[in-house]
């Protein structure tokens, strides 16, 4: 699962930017999944858990189309935005250590 692989990275990262950016995209993978985040995903459980790759029924190719363009606006943008933001954070974070030790 990739998520579980995410983690596992982030858990052998050494890099604090790498790790920004995995522990984002981790949860930007988790928001995607969380009901409470996308609502939109809640019509596609009629159609099976997604666990067994034979499937318990195929999802409407609309309904999906409908649930990943939520996700997209939902879950993922804001993490891109939050990613981004940390990282302007970090880099301002070291600028200013540079000017204080000259």
């Amino acid at each position: 699962h990739i998520l579980c692989q995410m983690k596992r990275s982030i858990e052998v990262s050494d890099g604090t930017k790498v790790t920004l950016i995995l522990q984002e995209a981790l949860r930007a993978g988790k928001a995607c999944r969380d009901e409470s985040t996308v609502e939109e995903i809640l019509v596609l459980k009629k159609f099976g858990s997604g666990k067994s790759r034979f499937g318990d029924g195929d999802v409407p190719l609309d309904l999906a189309k409908m649930a990943a363009k939520a996700a997209k606006e939902k879950a993922i943008k804001p993490s891109i935005k939050r990613c981004i933001e940390k990282l302007e954070a970090l880099n301002a974070s070291k600028s200013i250590s540079a000017l204080r030790q000259t």
